[in-house]
């Protein structure tokens, strides 16, 4: 017979075992389940940091790859500055020849720069021809002297417009481009640049074409008027020679003629060059505008203009186109527009009263009347007009007012007279000597 109470007291330990069992189960369940979220913990770390370590490789890699590309990218820009330096137009560099332009510039804001490039075909192997700008530079040194040009030879071969030399070097700043083009037969020469007539670039527009004359063209007349030392061309090497100082005297005429347009726009009581270059070049003669082909209108001076076209009309021999323009001078500077109003001889008393008759003026004006004949009834009232009205108060005359004058010693080559396009008839032969030396 089983005691009740021994089952109960087994039932007792098997539900204590059993409960441990499950309470065993259970703890072992939390402990797994706490195990299980460290790992998960654990293994979210690791993940996010191989994430963040991956992440923060990518963005190393990123980096060096942007780096590699801003080092070529520094790469190639130097290699095109260093480009730029070799190919730009001055050898000193982008930017040098506005420096020293700016340096040049600041006590005569408005002169004009002038830059030589080189000959088109220049070629070393032939003396002649790359001497020839050389020439031209000697000669249009008289118009630095002069502080009408600041000159510069352009170190390399370019074509006009050149964006970089402009906004570089050139950007508002007045500037006449000089290229030229010459072989053994023919001379090209262009003109261009900047701010010359107005704001912005000119196109080069070719200016004169020249053949050069052949061993016939060259006599002893002309030859001994060239060089008296010099004898006619005996070869190839003479002819060239003659012909290379006739080309560096048309590129400075065609200079000139540049300068004067460019300052007769710009300046009261400019004196104009015009007259001195072509007689040092010997090339033209008379045959060329008086007014040099400038409308009145543009002009900063137009009566001092006015007096330069009579001057010159005298000096030719055209006593009625010389009294024309001197009348319109006067006019301008009396104040009267109907040109039937009064003769320059009648206007002439009021007009040396005027403030706006300067010195200039009356000094051109003697010029103009002292061209005429001397027994000419015109030039002697002209003149004595003139001394009536350099006498003081006191009755005293005042030294006559003279045209301002260079005030540094200027020098350019002798004078050639060299054969034009239209033949020998142009020949000025009193170009013998070159007005502008000092011996």
């Amino acid at each position: 017979m089983v005691d009740p109470l021994s089952g109960a007291l087994l039932l007792g330990k098997m539900i204590d075992a059993t409960i441990g069992v499950v309470s065993n189960y259970a703890g072992e369940k939390a402990k797994l389940a706490a195990n299980t979220k460290v790992r998960q913990e654990t293994f979210d770390f690791e993940r996010e940091k191989l994430a963040t370590s991956q992440a923060n490789a990518l963005e190393l890699e990123r980096q060096k790859q942007d780096f590699q590309r801003e080092m070529a990218a520094a790469e190639r820009l130097k290699a095109l500055e260093q480009h730029q330096r070799d190919q730009y137009p001055i050898a000193d560099g982008p930017g040098q020849l506005r420096k020293a332009l700016m340096l040049s510039r600041k006590n005569n804001p408005d002169i004009l720069t002038v830059l030589l490039c080189p000959p088109d075909n220049e070629d070393p192997s032939s003396p002649t021809w790359s001497g020839l700008r050389g020439r031209v530079y000697g000669n249009l040194m008289t118009y630095q002297n002069r502080s009408l040009a600041i000159l510069r030879k352009v170190d390399r071969k370019f074509h006009w417009v050149h964006s970089d030399l402009y906004e570089i070097d050139l950007h508002g700043i007045p500037t006449l481009i000089v290229q030229f083009t010459v072989d053994h037969k023919v001379l090209d020469i262009q003109l261009g640049g900047c701010h010359i007539t107005g704001d912005g670039v000119q196109q080069l527009q070719g200016v004169h074409r020249l053949t050069f004359p052949g061993m016939s063209a060259w006599t002893e007349e002309t030859v001994g008027l060239f060089d008296q030392a010099r004898q006619l061309p005996a070869d190839e090497a003479d002819l060239l020679e003659l012909n290379h100082t006739l080309a560096s005297r048309l590129i400075t005429v065609c200079v000139v003629a540049a300068l004067d347009a460019y300052y007769l726009q710009r300046r009261v009581a400019y004196h104009e060059q015009f007259d001195e270059a072509v007689e040092a070049a010997g090339i033209f003669g008379e045959d060329w505008k008086a007014d040099l082909g400038i409308e009145l209108d543009l002009v900063a001076d137009p009566a001092f203009h006015l007096l330069h076209c009579a001057k010159r009309k005298a000096r030719r021999g055209d006593k009625d186109g010389a009294i024309e323009d001197l009348n319109a001078a006067l006019r301008l500077l009396a104040g009267v527009q109907t040109p039937a109003q009064r003769t320059a001889l009648r206007l002439m008393p009021d007009v040396l009263r005027k403030p706006e008759t300067q010195d200039h003026h009356r000094a051109k004006l003697r010029e103009v009347f002292e061209l005429f004949p001397e027994n000419d009834q015109f030039r002697r009232t002209g003149i004595e007009l003139l001394e009536e009205e350099l006498l003081t108060d006191q009755g005293e005359p005042q030294a006559a007012p003279e045209a301002k004058a260079p005030t540094l010693p200027v020098h350019v080559p002798r004078a050639v007279p060299v054969p034009p396009l239209t033949g020998r008839g142009l020949w000025s032969k009193d170009a013998s000597r070159n007005p502008l030396d000092d011996d």
